[in-house]
């Protein structure tokens, strides 16, 4: 049986349709943003004044600079206004004509993200990092209960995962994500029914997730080759735009503006000009090219890999070329531990960029694919455990018989 839905939690039903509302967010931090983002906007919004006076001096302002300076001030405060509406309101949930629907409400704006119902594969409730997940099913007071940045991150399977309702309490979304698989999987088509919505699970922080994903993301590039005796998986190369992204195209804009400010110094070394504070730029200098160039690699290296799985019997070949060559490996069933995506060694904004794990029982781990969605990296991964039987050591593929609430039905 599933827990009572949280009592400051509004629930509208109709025949073909379910709306949540939940209660004004009364998280103290949120609050302290809030305030601050709009100081802060106003403080954007004086700049081109200040600016305008300055440059005319005492009688007068310099209208043309604060005129053309308005457009980005006003983008900016806006922007900042806008996120502290959000800050400030209530979010709301609704299933109606087979999707999903998220609504973030603010004083002055709102945010509506719509998903299909038959897209969505599960839920996570994430919690802060030494949280612990309420023992009993009694609601706490919201006045008085500790309210944090808690979440739900709903799985689709494009692979882009939405979030709903954050910063409310860990109890009333805890209750919330039950009641909502409950009725998710009451609105998901029926030909669904061979691919269940897996059931609410708890994630301390930003950790990913990872889960058997039985269906080929709709952004993959990969391709499936089916044989009798096994199969062959090809990646090609994601190119810049897709693979490198952002690091490339980052990289590129900052070693620019490095060749700007080298020209500048070389020019001033030979007029004779750079002197005092010159000699720190030998040393400076090059570490700024350094770390252009890092990212440069880092997006060439998304961009330009490729790789070649194949299961012939029960054995696993490998063959992976990156920027510094090629690499290849071949395991039988009996020597894999398991097969599943990983960090890389990396973080991108504190964050692990994922790569794919072959991970035998004796020797090293063997790391391709560096970079690649998290969902195409659990596809693949899932297709070669099940061609090779190998069991996954984390979270199992959700079939009907495994579900809990599925069994509670029966």
């Amino acid at each position: 049986m599933s827990p009572a839905l949280h009592p400051e939690i509004v629930i509208t039903e109709t025949a073909d349709s379910v709306h949540y509302r939940l209660p004004a967010r009364d998280m103290r931090e949120l609050r302290v943003v809030g305030h601050v983002l709009l100081f802060v906007a106003i403080a954007v919004w004086s700049v081109p004044f200040i600016s305008g006076w300055w440059m005319a001096g005492a009688g007068g302002l310099a209208w043309l600079p604060t005129l053309a300076s308005l457009v980005p001030t006003i983008l900016f405060s806006g922007a900042l206004i806008a996120i502290r509406s959000i800050f400030l309101g209530h979010s709301e949930v609704a299933i109606e004509n087979g999707n999903l629907i998220a609504i973030d409400k603010g004083s002055l704006f709102r945010i509506t993200r719509k998903r299909p119902v038959d897209q969505v594969r599960g839920l996570i409730v994430r919690i802060p990092k030494g949280e612990k997940q309420p023992q009993s099913s009694m609601f706490a007071n919201t006045n008085t209960e500790k309210v944090t940045l808690t979440c739900i991150e709903v799985n689709l399977a494009s692979g882009q995962p939405i979030w709903l309702a954050m910063g409310y309490s860990t109890d009333l979304l805890l209750s919330f994500a039950n009641d909502l698989h409950r009725r998710l999987k009451l609105a998901a088509p029926v030909e669904q029914s061979t691919i269940p919505i897996a059931p609410p699970r708890v994630v301390e922080g930003n950790a990913p997730v990872f889960q058997e994903r039985l269906e080929q993301p709709a952004k993959s590039t990969a391709i499936l080759d089916r044989q009798d005796n096994g199969l062959t998986i090809t990646i090609p190369p994601a190119g810049l735009r897709r693979g490198g992204g952002f690091l490339f195209f980052f990289g590129l804009a900052w070693c620019g503006f490095m060749a700007f400010l080298t020209l500048i110094f070389i020019g001033m070394l030979l007029t004779g000009k750079a002197q005092g504070d010159g000699d720190a730029s030998y040393f400076i200098a090059p570490l700024f090219w350094l770390v252009g160039g890092l990212m440069l690699f880092a997006g060439i290296r998304r961009a330009r890999s490729y790789a070649v799985l194949a299961v012939v019997g029960d054995s696993l070949m490998v063959m992976y070329q990156g920027v510094f060559g090629k690499k290849q490996g071949e395991w039988t069933r009996d020597q894999l531990a398991n097969i599943c995506p990983g960090p890389s060694g990396v973080e991108v904004n504190d964050e692990p960029v994922m790569e794919l794990h072959i991970e035998p029982k004796e020797g090293k781990r063997f790391g391709l694919l560096y970079g690649r969605d998290l969902a195409e990296l659990e596809w693949i991964a899932t297709v070669l455990r099940q061609a090779l039987r190998v069991p996954a050591d984390f979270i199992p593929a959700v079939s009907a018989a495994e579900s809990p609430d599925d069994a509670a039905d029966n």
